[in-house]
């Protein structure tokens, strides 16, 4: 831990004398090793190889070196223990994901997007005993790939390369609206979407469309016609979730449409309107949050903190609130 600590602190002499020793007692150790070759000159990068091959199992121990070398950002090293693995496993989807990110590091945004795609392949089409257990961990690849095309502002070609098209959306459809707030390649992204939609969106397929227009709307200051999409969109969620009451992503979908719904009422300072949609809110999901909200920004502050209790007492924090 000192070595680490020292290595944080930009001491990396220091960092490297205490991780030798430590090396030294226990060699097998893979954070040690990954801070002892982050301290390393570049010039002796060749006694990294045994080092290596001594690690008892070479998958896992890449892997948790690896993940310290994408933690600092450090393409040299990615790429020195991707060319390790690749000796001795050299189908595996670890290798291509590690080369990914450390183009990805390098700016290489392309070639590190096919380089992704490889990756992805691979852990897809791999035995499925050696396919990662939690999907958590396979859509970590997908991230990646979409990251890197994203980066040049290319989320069609973000979508159309990743396997899971429902993933790709969410993912990529969150970046532009709220990371990069470019309305603009927003809507071309949607009107992509919008020639093939993902299989598996059925009756989805408006909502998810016309939540994220609205959203480009905003982003290009046309807040009328973001409330105008949004008065005629979110009735219609409405009589879905009533037509199937069980139907839980679509009454995500109506949350989501209701929150964007009563800020953007809210902020054009329509609060009678406002009022009623975040009642109506409340009333399906006995949630006063936007409530409390709205009474807020109107300047009402006993109502607000009525509403305020209320939500306190329904089991949200003091966090979430604020």
């Amino acid at each position: 831990e000192l070595g680490i600590a020292l290595h944080g602190l930009g001491r990396k002499p220091e960092a490297l004398k205490v991780l030798r020793r430590a090396r030294q007692e226990a060699p097998a150790d893979t954070d040690v090793l990954a801070y002892y070759a982050l301290c390393l000159p570049a010039s002796r990068y060749a006694e990294l190889a045994a080092a290596f091959e001594a690690l008892p199992d070479t998958i896992l121990s890449h892997r948790a070196c690896a993940d310290v070398f994408l933690e600092q950002g450090h393409a040299p090293l990615l790429r020195l223990f991707a060319d390790l693995l690749a000796r001795k496993e050299p189908e595996h989807y670890d290798v291509a994901h590690d080369l990914g990110h450390a183009r990805l590091f390098e700016k290489k945004y392309k070639e590190a997007a096919d380089t992704f795609a490889d990756a992805q392949q691979a852990m897809f089409t791999a035995p499925a005993a050696e396919r990662p257990e939690s999907y958590e961990i396979q859509l970590t690849y997908m991230d990646a790939l979409m990251d890197a095309l994203l980066a040049v502002d290319d989320p069609v070609s973000a979508h159309d390369r990743v396997l899971d098209e429902a993933y790709a959306f969410d993912y990529i459809a969150d970046e532009l609206a709220y990371t990069k707030k470019n309305g603009s390649l927003l809507r071309t992204y949607l009107a992509h979407v919008g020639r093939s939609p993902p299989d598996d969106w059925g009756t989805l397929t408006p909502f998810k469309l016309g939540l994220y227009a609205a959203e480009a709307d905003l982003l290009e200051r046309k807040r009328d016609a973001a409330l105008k999409r949004l008065k005629a969109l979110y009735p219609l969620a409405e009589e879905a979730i009533d037509e199937d009451l069980d139907d839980e992503e679509m009454a995500d979908l109506l949350w989501d449409i209701g929150d964007l719904y009563v800020r953007s009422l809210a902020r054009a300072k329509r609060f009678e309107e406002a009022t009623r949609i975040a009642a109506s809110i409340h009333a399906r999901f006995s949630d006063p949050i936007y409530l409390a909200l709205v009474h807020v920004l109107r300047g009402a502050p006993a109502q607000a903190i009525v509403h305020i209790e209320a939500t306190l007492n329904g089991g949200r924090s003091a966090e979430e609130i604020f």
